[in-house]
């Protein structure tokens, strides 16, 4: 049991909430801990966010669209160069 705790203290020491302003304030592991804590809270709720944005995506082109388009392409070119 000694070699559990020695463990949960070793893994207490590289919480990767290092770099971050509010763990240079943190002396204690139990402050690191609860900072650590926060962090992950809040990136399990950006994630959330970030999955209920749905872009817009547009209807792909129906045939009826895709040769009335090319037709008028072709009038167009036509007329432009005089025919």
């Amino acid at each position: 049991m000694a070699e559990t705790s020695a463990s949960q203290a070793e893994y207490a020491g590289s919480i990767p909430v290092i770099g971050s302003p509010l763990s240079e304030d943190a002396e204690d592991v139990k402050t690191r801990l609860k900072l650590s804590a926060e962090v992950r809270l809040l990136e399990g709720l950006a994630a959330r966010l970030v999955r209920l944005v749905k872009p817009d995506l547009a209807l792909p082109e129906s045939m009826t669209t895709v040769k009335a388009r090319r037709a008028a392409r072709r009038r167009w070119d036509r007329d432009a160069s005089g025919q």
